[in-house]
């Protein structure tokens, strides 16, 4: 699966007042929460500056897929229930990427956003053992959301779905 990148106006590594951008260019900053090159985290303002670095004991590897006419959302928050993920999907959509959490719990909800027969699922796995930890079953407009909390030994793995048909790999 592919990683999503982003680009910095610092050369080498990165460092407190390095920015964060989307584009080549460095005219879109990203937006503020936490990032990760897989072993260090990084808070970033909205600005899109590196406010702090440190260790990221438990990275959240994401992937959020739909179909034509699917519309899900997938958020995560931390255990202080601060956001560091909301992503939304619809239509013909694939995106992922990896979020830090620093304690060893946080929250997953998976929504559905909208669309005629559309079903949203997620599953959260812990790929060292390939052990699924949650598992959401369908979420249409009458669910609306469902949410888990989750307690990681380690790197854990959260594939949201949506769409007619489509269920997350299995762990």
């Amino acid at each position: 699966m592919a990683s999503t990148y982003y680009y910095s106006n610092c050369s080498g590594s990165l460092s407190v007042g390095c920015y964060l951008y989307t584009d080549s260019s460095s005219l879109i900053p990203v937006s503020g929460g936490y990032y990760s090159n897989g072993s260090l985290c990084f808070t970033v303002s909205s600005s899109g500056i590196i406010t702090a670095t440190g260790s990221c004991p438990y990275l959240v590897n994401w992937y959020v897929s739909a179909s034509s006419g699917g519309s899900g959302k997938l958020e995560i928050r931390n255990a202080s229930g601060s956001q560091v993920l909301l992503i939304s999907s619809s239509g013909d959509y694939y995106n992922n990427g990896t979020v830090c959490i620093s304690t060893n719990s946080y929250s997953v909800t998976g929504s559905w956003n909208g669309g005629s027969g559309n079903i949203v699922r997620y599953r959260v796995c812990y790929p060292a053992t390939n052990t699924q930890l949650f598992y959401s079953g369908d979420i249409d407009n009458v669910t609306g959301s469902i949410a888990t909390d989750i307690f990681p030994a380690g790197t854990t793995t959260v594939f949201l779905t949506s769409g007619t048909g489509l269920t997350p790999p299995a762990c």
